[in-house]
């Protein structure tokens, strides 16, 4: 409960608060693919934000460890796409463009059908790519990308994942300077 509550304040700005319950996840022996997600990807923002990517990486790089040593295969790869993200975010795109090759996140951000156990995967992906190729100037094929993600996620009733990717376009669209749109 800890994870989903730190994560509703997170969202909420209560940084205090949100921090308070996700740090005591840290040492936790016990859960599931949804709450090491929710805790680590709150703790990687927070960590970009508070201290740029290296502390951004380190956070990640505690996830990939516990997916390998848990077996947690979704997890490994969510973290693979944020560090994708982050990389981007700061500025980083030849590495970022190379991580998404290797870690599979751009086949991951293709992937078309109704949402599944790996919804969490794509979306991350998706977010990554389309930062990603937004960055590198293809604003087009990030927008299309995430139009199609975000028609998927909405249509089965994913809304939080449907505004991230709202987000996403907008800040796209703003960047190409269609501010109307």
């Amino acid at each position: 409960c800890s994870s989903f509550v730190g994560y509703c304040l997170y969202l909420k700005r209560d940084q205090e608060g949100s921090n308070r319950l996700i740090e005591s996840l840290v040492d936790t022996s016990d859960g599931w693919v949804d709450v090491f997600a929710t805790a680590y990807e709150v703790r990687a923002r927070r960590a970009f934000v508070r201290g740029g990517l290296s502390e951004a990486i380190a956070v990640i790089a505690q996830t990939s460890r516990v997916a390998q040593d848990r077996k947690l295969d979704r997890l490994g790869r969510l973290a693979a796409a944020w560090r994708v993200e982050f990389l981007t975010l700061a500025g980083r795109l030849a590495d970022a463009k190379r991580e998404a090759n290797a870690a599979g996140v751009f086949a991951a951000a293709a992937a078309r059908g109704p949402p599944d156990f790996l919804w969490r995967v794509r979306l991350a992906a998706t977010l990554a790519a389309g930062r990603l190729w937004a960055a590198s100037g293809a604003t087009a094929q990030a927008l299309q990308l995430i139009d199609s993600a975000r028609v998927e996620v909405r249509q089965a009733g994913l809304l939080l994942p449907a505004y991230r990717l709202d987000a996403l376009s907008i800040v796209i669209l703003k960047q190409r300077g269609a501010g109307e749109e």
